[in-house]
This record gives structure tokens, sequence and C-alpha cells, in this order.
């Protein structure tokens, strides 16, 4: 979990603006420096303490290592931390050890979808795509060096959003990554490669042999630069580290083969009834919670059920939407069930927490446990304060240093819309 959360952050900034600025050369834009491989060695990244201690606190019941293990799966963990203090990272760390665990404690089985992540926004749902592919990527990486500890089933991961954000066939991904080579308008959520930031290679079609069990019926993205480790192989040298981007992009290809992270918004969980086909393997979505029938070189009683949900931004889910929400949510937590009983644990992150405890009631009919508790003062929760300076000469209180300022309006016997109106007069004039 370490090494892959390491390299997924090595690799952020390699793949941002922080270390290879972007310049124009021949009306396109191309990183200012060659990619080279950053040396993980000398990383100095470290983990926050609220992440650590949230991670370690919800260890026993991802690993099920104790008896009491199995009753903190009907407890929904919600980290409670302010914008930007890393939330996204403390869950992203429990995703990587939950694969890691289950591919080494059940073998075969303990491949398949292992934990599932919730948006209510497609647009938040495709910034974060980006930052956990990273992480998948990682540990796909780490597979590849070390098959007989993850096993031989690729660790990857699947976006799972409407036909208007992605296309929902093979046919139709096939014309958009041709698009994305070209340079045209295209659904896909990466224009570069993720892992280095190089350009795509063309496309080579659909993988069609057969005893290709894990990749049969998929088609590939592969990075253009031949020192990436997501590019395609040399033919006249072995070399097992290298290989495709391990991403599913369409619904037929995440049935058939069901990705290591299931990543959708909470209104495609709404398909479920209506994707249930026992001859087809593109398109039984029973599939994605390890039921169904199974081919050649995959476990022939399927695998495991997702052991981990992550339902991120929880106070979106309020209102019609939350309702409709907690209608499927019964039979998700059904379908993730295992024989034994065990449930799937359900972890959810907020910036803003009100009435959480009735709320998750109605949603996954859980008790909930808050992260980080209230401190005694209300900006000091021991793993966050507020930022102050002090002038220990003169002795006199700390102020508090905040970018951020609050402004209230109070339009006492004017509407809603009236106040809308006005204000956002001010702020376009203000800001032209």
């Amino acid at each position: 979990m370490n090494e892959a959360m390491l390299m997924q952050n090595e690799h952020y900034i390699i793949s941002t603006d922080k270390k290879r600025h972007w310049v124009d050369k021949n009306n396109q834009l191309v990183p200012s420096s060659k990619y080279t491989p950053p040396n993980y060695d000398e990383s100095t990244r470290m983990w926050r303490p609220f992440q650590l201690a949230f991670i370690l606190m919800t260890l026993r019941s991802i690993v099920l290592d104790i008896d009491d293990a199995f009753v903190e799966r009907d407890v929904v963990d919600l980290i409670w931390f302010p914008t930007g203090g890393g939330k996204t990272e403390a869950y992203l760390g429990l995703i990587a050890l939950t694969i890691i665990n289950r591919r080494k404690l059940y073998k075969e089985r303990g491949g398949g979808v292992a934990s599932i992540m919730r948006y209510t926004l497609r647009l938040l749902t495709m910034q974060q795509f980006q930052r956990a592919t990273l992480v998948i990527m990682a540990l796909e990486l780490l597979r590849r060096w070390d098959e007989n500890q993850l096993g031989l089933e690729p660790i990857s991961i699947g976006l799972w959003v409407g036909d208007n954000s992605l296309p929902n066939s093979i046919e139709d991904l096939l014309n958009e990554f041709q698009n994305l080579i070209k340079g045209i308008r295209n659904k896909i959520p990466f224009t570069n490669c993720p892992w280095c930031s190089s350009d795509f290679r063309h496309i080579g079609g659909v993988v069609t042999d057969r005893k290709n069990n894990f990749n049969f019926g998929k088609a590939h993205l592969f990075c253009n630069n031949n020192n990436c480790s997501f590019t395609e192989p040399n033919f006249f040298t072995v070399d097992s580290s290298k290989g495709a981007i391990p991403v599913n992009l369409c619904d037929e290809t995440i049935y058939q083969h069901p990705p290591s992270l299931l990543f959708g918004t909470v209104d495609k969980f709404a398909q479920l009834a209506h994707k249930v086909d026992g001859n087809n393997n593109q398109k039984d979505s029973r599939r994605l919670f390890g039921k169904g029938n199974w081919e050649n070189g995959k476990p022939q009683n399927g695998y495991l059920p997702p052991d981990l949900i992550i339902q991120d931004e929880l106070h979106l889910l309020l209102g019609p939407l939350g309702s409709a929400v907690a209608l499927f949510e019964a039979a998700v937590d059904q379908l993730c069930t295992r024989e034994d009983g065990t449930r799937p644990k359900i972890i959810s992150s907020t910036a803003t927490t009100r009435n959480t405890q009735l709320q998750i009631a109605a949603l996954f009919g859980r008790e909930v446990k808050l992260f980080p508790k209230p401190g005694v003062e209300c900006d000091d929760s021991f793993f966050a304060f507020y930022k102050r300076s002090f002038n220990l000469s003169e002795n006199i209180d700390s102020e508090y240093i905040a970018k951020r300022k609050y402004v209230g309006v109070l339009p006492t016997g004017r509407t809603q819309i009236w106040m809308q109106m006005r204000l956002s007069a001010i702020l376009m004039t203000h800001r032209v």
C-alpha cells in the first residue's frame, strides 16, 4: 500500500505541470522535457497524521483478522475534514490495501471488483477518476513485477457512467480512441498518458485471442513513450513489466472483465436490473458482484463480491436524490454481501457535516462513526487546526491567518430570485 501510494504521488506531480511545464510546439502542447522515471528511494513523501490514524482505525474491518472486525463492517466510517486536507489519499490508500489483501488471501477468487467508488456529479467523477487511475496503475505495475504475489489477473479500473460521458459499446469506444489519437474532440477522460504525460500510441484494435483470458474483447490504450511502463512491449525483447494502461472505459468490457476498482455515478446503479443476460458476458451486470456465468481461465464459482464501497461528497446526497439512492442501496448491499453474511465496508467523506446520523441511517441503514471527532475547541480537532501567528515578544493573543473570507447577505423583505440577480450582477461587474 505504501509503495503504491508513493508511486502515484510521484507520478501525479509528473503528470501535472509541477515538474514539466507545457510548451507550444508546432501549434501543439507538449511537455518541456523528456520523461525520466522518478527515483522512489529518494522521495520524502509521507502520510499526514489524520490519514494514518484513519487507515489504522479501519484496518481491522478491511483485513478481518478477528471476530470483532466483522461487526465493524456494519458501521459507516465518515471522514470529516476540510477541503484540500487529504481525504482522497486516505481512502485511496484503503482501496489499495483492500485489493492487495483480497488477492493475497483468496488468490483467484480475490480478483474481480474489490472496491466501488461512487460520486453524485459526473464532473467530480472525472476529476477523481484521474487520481484513482494512478493508484491502480501503480498497483498493476507492482503486480507485473511479482505475479506470484498478486496473481495473473490485471489490476484495473473501470469508469462506469452514462453514454453522454463515455461510449457504452466497444465499437463506439474504438471510434473515440481514434478521435483521441487524431486530436479531435472525444469522450476519453485522458488527453495524455496519466503515468508520464506522453502521447498515446495508435490503436491496434480489439484483442481477438481467446486464450488471453483477461484481455479478450478489450481495446487497449498504450503510451507512445518507450521509457514508460505502460507502452506496448517490444516484440524482440521480453519485458513483462510493460503493458497497456489498465483502464476499462465502456460497459461491455467492464461486464466482461470486472475491474478491481469500479468508478461511477450513483445514477448508473439504476441500470443493474436491466442488464442481466446469462448468455452474454458483455451485458451481464451480475458479474460486477462476482456472480453469473464464467468462462475458462476465471474462477468457475465466481469472484468474491466487493469488500469496500466509497461514497464521496456525502452532503450532496440530500433531498430527492438521497431518497432515490437509498432505494437502490438495499439491493447493492445485498449483492455485495458474501455467502457467510459478511457485509461490505462503507466509507464516506464530506467537508461539511449536518445530521449525519439520520442521513446515514436513511441511506445505508447503519450506524456512523465520525472521524476525526470534534475537539474541545471548535478550531482544533488535534489533527487539524486554524493556522495562527504568534507574537511572543509582545505577549498578546495569537491571530488567525486565513485566506478564506466569509461574507453573509441578509436580504430582509426580498425574494431569493431578487437577491441572486443583484449578487450575480455585482460579482460579474467586479470580475470584468
